[in-house]
């Protein structure tokens, strides 16, 4: 990959998202860009930094971040201590690749960060694709399946 993915992390813990954008720089291939601390500043650093990746915590003092994962028009995975399976399947329904409750080790959250980069790979471009791309793009997003290059 030429160029960085861009990451926005979304979580009112200042601390947190530190060590998420942290976690998030250590990864080869991509880049965290300041935190947003409010569902508020997330949306403007979206419509302005334009992410490839939002990390978004479910739990933001001026909204639900599920709420705001409906109007993101980018890629998000949800990192939450909102361990409901209803959170999850709303998540999901709502569009999140995926899924990490905290606290999380750095080593899934770079798994995860991975399994993304191959999404993306396999994804690239404005190619036309067919049916096998789509269902090996969406398995490589599950961190532990190989789905090749």
């Amino acid at each position: 990959m030429s160029e960085d993915l861009h990451v926005l992390i979304v979580d009112d813990d200042f601390h947190v998202a530190k060590l998420h954008s942290a976690y998030v720089d250590s990864v080869p291939g991509f880049k965290a860009l300041s935190p947003a601390g409010t569902a508020e500043l997330a949306l403007r650093a979206v419509e302005s930094q334009h992410p490839d990746l939002v990390l978004l915590d479910v739990y933001l003092p001026d909204a639900f971040g599920l709420d705001l994962l409906r109007t993101l028009d980018t890629d998000v995975l949800i990192l939450s201590a909102a361990a409901e399976a209803a959170s999850v399947r709303q998540a999901l329904r709502r569009g999140a690749i995926g899924y990490l409750i905290k606290p999380f080790a750095a080593e899934q959250l770079t798994q995860r960060l991975r399994a993304y980069a191959r999404y993306r790979r396999i994804l690239a471009g404005d190619q036309t694709v067919d049916q096998d791309t789509i269902e090996r793009a969406i398995r490589s997003l599950s961190p532990s399946v190989s789905a090749g290059p």
